[in-house]
């Protein structure tokens, strides 16, 4: 064997490694870009549920903001003042519930 040979066996083994070695990092390329499919449709599907969440969340409040109407409107209705079951003390009128005893006393200065 010359020296022309040598060097062109050992190239040949070189290359044939080195194919190798891009052929398992193409295969595992391959089987990430799967797992990041996959990610990218449960995070898909967790969009959508979000967004259904988000729309049941919407209609709950407007749902409360129509029941807190009703509410104020017999409040306004009924002036507990002549109403027992509905006795307003005067010490919550420094405390959040301030508003509340407006409504229903409007006792609170």
């Amino acid at each position: 064997m010359n020296k022309n040979e040598h060097y062109y066996i050992h190239d040949v083994s070189f290359q044939q490694r080195r194919l190798q070695l891009l052929c398992i990092l193409l295969q595992q390329g391959k089987q990430q870009l799967q797992q990041l499919e996959h990610l990218l449709q449960r995070l898909e599907q967790l969009l959508q549920q979000l967004e259904k969440l988000l729309k049941q969340l919407k209609q709950l409040l407007q749902h409360l903001e129509q029941m807190l109407q009703q509410l104020e409107q017999l409040l306004k209705k009924q002036p507990c003042m002549d109403d027992p079951r509905i006795a307003c003390d005067l010490s919550v009128c420094n405390t959040d519930s301030k508003y509340f005893c407006q409504l229903t006393c409007n006792r609170c200065p």
